[in-house]
């Protein structure tokens, strides 16, 4: 019986103390996280690690903001590799890179650059990585 189930069913939850109830009932992480959704509180809360007893659902803007996050991380990861490309393989990407911008432009189907901001950054070299790769 899942932890969930085991404290509703049974009404456990109601004649023990908490920690007895999660120590019996909850076998696994993932009955800890079942008994974190039926009380819409935090498995940190429920453990008694914390006085935060939030709600584990996230807020609108909470979700926006970790699609955020991913989009900047894959475009990390993209700018990355294509920085450690060797020349060939840069100036393929940027062929590439134009190619489908012209086909956008045609189709009428780029997406304003106005919905983008952007910053770069470029690391300048040491004296010591310079003298490293020179050899």
């Amino acid at each position: 019986m899942l932890c969930a189930d085991a404290l509703t069913e049974t009404g456990i939850g109601e004649k023990c103390g908490w920690i007895v109830c999660i120590s019996i009932i909850c076998r696994s992480a993932s009955d800890l996280v079942q008994l974190s959704n039926l009380f819409d509180r935090r498995t940190d809360y429920i453990l008694g690690h914390s006085e935060d007893a939030s709600s584990v659902q996230l807020a609108e803007d909470e979700i926006e903001q970790l699609g955020r996050w991913e989009a900047e991380a894959s475009f990390y990861q993209t700018i990355m590799q294509y920085l450690r490309l060797d020349h060939f393989g840069k100036r393929t990407t940027e062929r590439v890179v134009e190619t489908e911008m012209e086909r956008c432009r045609e189709q009428e189907s780029l997406f304003p650059e106005s919905d983008y901001k952007l910053a770069v950054r470029i690391k300048a070299k040491t004296s010591e990585e310079v003298q490293n790769a020179e050899h």
